[in-house]
C-alpha cells in the first residue's frame, strides 16, 4: 500500500490518500476526491510520515478505551 499527500492549490486543502494498487496513476489517487488533476500537487509519502492531525487526535478515537 502506498500513501500520497495531495495538496489542492485551488481549495487550499491537504489530504493523505492510501492506494492499494501495484501501478498507481494520478487518477487512482484522486478517484474519490472529485478534485481536478490540474489543481493538485501529488507526492508520495513514506512510512513514518507525520501530519499535524496526528498531534491532536479526535476524542472519538479514545471513547471506551481505558
Amino acid at each position: 500500500m502506498k500513501r500520497y499527500k495531495v495538496v489542492n492549490k485551488r481549495k487550499l486543502q491537504q489530504i493523505v490518500v492510501s492506494v492499494d494498487k501495484p501501478l498507481v496513476t494520478d487518477e487512482d489517487v484522486l478517484w474519490k476526491t472529485g478534485w481536478d488533476k490540474k489543481d493538485c500537487i501529488i507526492e508520495e509519502v513514506h512510512t513514518g510520515y507525520h501530519t499535524d492531525v496526528d498531534d491532536n487526535p479526535s476524542h472519538i478515537d479514545y471513547l471506551g478505551e481505558d
